[in-house]
C-alpha cells in the first residue's frame, strides 16, 4: 500500500497594512460596496475639506470635479478646498500604513470623522480596484505630492512618492484616478458616469442643506448621461453651485476649548498619555486651558496645606477622599474618578497636589516628574 503523501503547513505572517490595498478588507474598512467607492472618496474629502477650511477660520469654498481621463479609462475625482494646506509632514505621516493619523480620534467632540485612515483608504483605492499604475495626487503649499501606491512581493506596501514644485495660491487640492471596473458576473461597469454624476450630485446637495456656511461648486465634463453608455466619453458638462445660505451659521470646531463632561476616565487617560508620548511635555495649567470654564492661570496652593496625598496610606478610604476634594476641586466635580484613581496609584509615594485622576492615572510617576503636573514656583 503506498504510504500517504503528507505536507506540513508553515504559519506566514502576514503584513497588516496590506489590507488597504485588498479589495475585500477596503470594502470592510470603508463599510462600503465598492460600487460606492466614487461617492466614498468625494465624502471623505468634503469632510477633510470643510474641516480643514473651518479650522483656518475662512468661509468653507469648495469645488468638486469629476471627468473622465480617456486614454487611463479612469473617473477623474477632484476636490479642491481654500484652507491653510495639507503640510508635507502630514502627507509624509499618512503615507505610513503602521500608524492612523487623526486629530479627533482621542478628542471627544462633535466631529465629521474619527478614526484616521479616511485618506491612506482613499489613496489606496484606485490599486486595490486593479489600477496596475495608480495615481492620486495632492497639492498644497507649492508641492504636489504624486502618489503611487504597489503592494510588494512580501505584502510590504510600496509607496511611490514623487513631488514637484507647484503655483497654487492656498488651500489643498487631491485628485484621484479610479479605473472603470467591471464586474466579473456580468461584464458590466461597477459605476458609470451617470451613476456618479446622480449620487455625487445628492451628496453635494446634502452637504449644502446640513452646511449652509459653506460655499459647495459641482462641475462634470465627459460623463455620459444617459443608461445606454459607452467606452468613448461624451461632451455633457454640468455644473451648479450652491451659495450660503446662512454665512452666520457655526458649528463646533476642533479648535474650539473641550468639554470636559464629554470624556469618561478611560478617554481621559487616553488623551494625557498620548499628549506625553508625543513630547507634549505641559504644565498642569496649560492643559487645563484646553478645557472650556478652566484658565491657564496657576493658583498656588494655601500655605500650611502640604501636599501630599499618600497613596499607600493607611489612611480610611473617606480621609482619602476628602483630601482628594479639597485639592482637586474642579476635576472632583467633573470626574467622580479623581479619588479612586488617586488611591490605584500605588507606584508613587504621593499624587500631587491639583493633578486630575486622569493626569496621576496615565503618568504612574512621583510628582517630581514635570510632565502634566503643577506648574514650579
Amino acid at each position: 500500500m503506498a504510504k500517504k503523501q503528507k505536507i506540513e503547513r508553515r504559519a506566514f505572517s502576514q503584513l497588516r497594512v496590506a489590507e488597504y490595498l485588498r479589495f475585500e478588507t477596503l470594502q470592510k474598512m470603508t463599510g462600503r460596496s465598492f460600487r460606492d467607492f466614487p461617492r466614498v472618496v468625494v465624502k471623505e474629502l468634503l469632510d477633510n475639506a470643510l474641516d480643514a477650511v473651518e479650522t483656518a477660520g475662512s468661509a468653507p469654498q469648495i469645488e468638486v470635479v469629476i471627468d473622465q481621463d480617456a486614454r487611463a479609462r479612469c473617473f477623474r475625482l477632484r476636490v479642491v478646498d481654500n484652507g491653510d494646506g495639507l503640510s508635507p509632514d502630514m502627507v509624509a505621516r499618512t503615507l505610513d500604513f503602521e500608524t492612523l493619523t487623526s486629530d479627533k480620534a482621542l478628542y471627544r467632540t462633535p466631529s465629521r470623522g474619527q478614526q484616521g485612515n479616511a485618506l491612506k483608504s482613499i489613496i489606496a483605492m484606485p490599486y486595490a480596484l486593479g489600477n496596475k499604475n495608480p495615481l492620486v495626487t495632492i497639492t498644497a503649499r507649492g508641492l504636489q505630492h504624486q502618489i503611487r501606491l504597489r503592494l510588494g512581493a512580501g505584502d510590504e506596501i510600496i509607496p511611490g512618492h514623487k513631488t514637484e514644485s507647484v503655483e497654487n495660491a492656498e488651500g489643498t487640492d487631491i485628485t484621484v484616478w479610479l479605473p472603470k471596473v467591471r464586474v466579473a458576473s456580468s461584464k458590466e461597469s461597477a459605476f458609470t458616469g451617470f451613476g456618479i454624476h446622480r449620487d455625487v450630485g445628492r451628496l453635494l446637495r446634502g452637504y449644502h442643506l446640513f452646511n449652509p456656511h459653506a460655499k459647495v461648486s459641482f462641475s462634470t465634463s465627459g460623463l455620459v448621461r444617459n443608461h445606454g453608455e459607452s467606452d468613448e466619453p461624451q461632451s455633457a458638462e454640468t455644473t451648479e453651485t450652491h451659495l450660503p445660505s446662512d454665512p452666520s451659521y457655526q458649528k463646533f470646531l476642533p479648535s474650539d476649548p473641550l468639554v470636559v463632561h464629554w470624556f469618561d476616565g478611560p478617554a481621559f487617560t487616553r488623551l494625557i498619555r498620548n499628549y506625553v508620548s508625543h513630547g507634549d511635555d505641559m504644565h498642569l495649567g496649560e492643559f487645563l486651558a484646553k478645557f472650556r470654564g478652566f484658565s491657564a492661570k496657576p493658583r498656588r496652593a494655601p500655605r500650611g496645606r502640604g501636599c501630599p496625598v499618600r497613596a499607600n496610606s493607611p489612611a480610611s478610604p473617606t480621609r482619602t477622599s476628602a483630601a482628594c476634594s479639597t485639592r482637586c476641586a474642579r476635576w472632583s466635580r467633573s470626574l467622580p474618578t479623581t479619588c479612586s484613581a488617586h488611591q490605584s496609584v500605588r507606584s508613587t509615594s504621593w499624587a500631587p497636589c491639583g493633578v486630575s485622576a486622569g493626569m496621576a492615572a496615565a503618568l504612574g510617576t512621583s510628582s517630581s516628574r514635570p510632565s502634566l503636573t503643577a506648574p514650579r514656583r
